[in-house]
């Protein structure tokens, strides 16, 4: 997105995404007009600024409300994403960005806590690029599973889900990885 801006804002171990974030971490917050139900948790933004570029992960949503300059294309950068690409002291500078492979990733799968045999919402991390589906193998059939606001897909089962079941995700280009016999307790939080 050319000629936009960014702001910067401490980012916390909580966000609209509920990926964790570490201190020092290059993290953004996309403005929520554009934040799409959380389709854009996890992807990761190159983003330009006057004193260079930085490759950021979106982990959060920018509520206008909360800051009026959260407008379509508008980046809340955690503070030393933004550090790196302006003077945090002017508060706003103006930036380009677009998103990007995110790289030196490893995939996994996390159950969120109360997923059970029956209800599992789970989050996919360290994609390459964006995840645009999530299935269940059951028996022969994948069934999809249903995207959330906070970059999750919850999957509900009429019949329980056995131990260990596959998994297959689509990225956002097309790109298809299946994930063999995940075991519903692993990965928890």
């Amino acid at each position: 997105t050319p000629g936009v801006t960014a702001t910067w804002y401490t980012a916390l171990g909580t966000n609209a995404c509920a990926i964790p974030v570490a201190p020092g971490d290059f993290v953004a917050a996309l403005a929520e007009v554009d934040f799409d139900g959380g389709a854009h948790c996890g992807r990761c933004a190159r983003v330009q600024g006057p004193l260079g570029a930085v490759t950021v992960r979106i982990t959060d949503s920018c509520p206008a409300l909360g800051n009026p300059l959260c407008v379509p294309g508008h980046l809340d950068l955690g503070y030393d994403a933004f550090a790196a690409i302006g003077n945090p002291g002017a508060g706003v500078i103006d930036v380009d960005w677009e998103t990007v492979a995110c790289e030196d990733e490893t995939l996994s799968i996390f159950f969120r806590s109360g997923s059970n045999a029956y209800y599992a919402k789970i989050q996919v991390r360290g994609a390459r690029y964006g995840v645009a589906a999530l299935e269940v193998r059951d028996g022969a059939s994948w069934l999809p599973a249903t995207p959330t606001i906070d970059g999750h897909f919850e999957h509900t089962a009429v019949t329980p889900l056995p131990a260990s079941f596959d998994l297959r995700l689509t990225d956002v280009h097309g790109g298809v990885v299946e994930a063999a016999e995940k075991i519903l307790h692993a990965g928890r939080r």
